[in-house]
Formats: structure tokens, C-alpha cells, sequence
């Protein structure tokens, strides 16, 4: 479909590496996955995965470095801009500052909403499972997957360190509200 013709495009046009099997061949080079013969598999010895939590830290730093004062934990009760830049109200605390990032997650949505931006709140389902023994699912034996099903589109990482590996689905958001 319009997925497998997308991935040979892309690896087409910027002369990517990787290599395209079929799903027996697949089920002999990682035991983990079972997949129908229908399947196409490539394989991308260039893929990888970003750590979500360090690479947030990472950009805390980053923030902190270029003089950005963080706050977690904590309530804005109301904020307003004026000719001299932010003040923003927080716990019976007033702060200033010359700009203002708001990055609540779906919490901002009523802020943001107020502003009169279109916000829309979507579902997204992962998983992170610790499955018994893990025989055959870390990184030197099962791939980065994606998969396409009628059901679904899917993704999901290997066995990582701390035992627990990632099912996630990608396809089509599902707005909640």
C-alpha cells in the first residue's frame, strides 16, 4: 500500500541503506516476530529510537544554559503580557521574564484555548511491557518494528535495558474531546 510504496521512495530518493526481505526471512533473523507472508519487512541498519526522557533533559539543560529558570509542579494562576515583557503568576509568586514557553501538555489546553487557538486533544496508546524471561527481545535480536494491519498501525522498540519494551500505536489520531 501507500506505506511501503512511501518507505521505497524515501530510501530511493536519499540513497538510504537498507534492504527489503520477505516475512519468512524475517522469522528466521529475529524469532520475535511472527508475521504473515503477506508482509513486507525492510530492514534499516541506520534506524534508531530517540530516549524521550533523556533527550527532555537534555533540552532542559540546553534551556538552563541559554539562562531559562524551569518550574515543575507548579500552578499558573494567571499571566499577562505588557510593553516590558511577562508576568506571570504562580503559587502566590509573581515572576518576569521577557518571553513565556508554555508547555503543559494537554493540561494547556484551556490556556491555550482562551488565546483563541484551535487546540485538539488526541488518544494515543503505547504500552510498555516487562514480559517474562525476554528471551530473544532486545536490540541484538529484535528490530525496531512498524507494522500495518487492518486493525491498525503499530510500532514498537526492543527489550530495553531496564526490561521493559515499547508497543505503540501510530496511526490516525483519535481526537478525546
Amino acid at each position: 500500500g501507500a506505506v511501503i510504496a512511501g518507505l521505497e521512495a524515501t530510501y530511493s530518493a536519499h540513497a538510504l541503506p537498507h534492504e527489503r526481505i520477505g516475512a519468512e526471512e524475517a522469522g528466521k533473523r529475529y524469532p520475535a516476530l511472527r508475521l504473515p507472508e503477506s508482509h513486507a519487512v525492510f530492514v534499516d541498519p541506520e534506524g534508531g529510537w530517540l530516549r524521550v526522557e533523556e533527550s527532555v533533559g537534555a533540552f532542559h539543560d540546553l534551556a538552563r544554559r541559554a539562562g531559562a529558570e524551569l518550574r515543575f509542579q507548579s500552578t499558573v494562576d494567571t499571566w499577562e503580557a505588557d510593553g516590558r515583557g511577562v508576568a506571570v503568576h504562580c503559587n502566590g509568586e509573581t515572576m518576569r521574564a521577557a518571553a513565556l514557553v508554555i508547555a503543559a501538555g494537554a493540561w494547556g489546553a484551556p490556556i491555550l484555548q482562551s488565546l483563541g487557538a484551535a487546540v485538539r486533544i488526541d488518544a494515543r496508546v503505547q504500552v510498555w511491557a516487562q514480559p517474562d524471561g525476554g528471551v530473544g527481545l532486545g536490540p541484538d535480536a529484535c528490530p525496531i518494528y512498524f507494522v500495518v494491519e487492518d486493525q491498525g498501525v503499530f510500532y514498537g522498540f526492543p527489550r530495553q535495558s531496564c526490561g521493559t519494551m515499547k508497543i505503540a500505536e501510530h496511526g490516525a489520531p483519535r481526537p478525546l474531546a
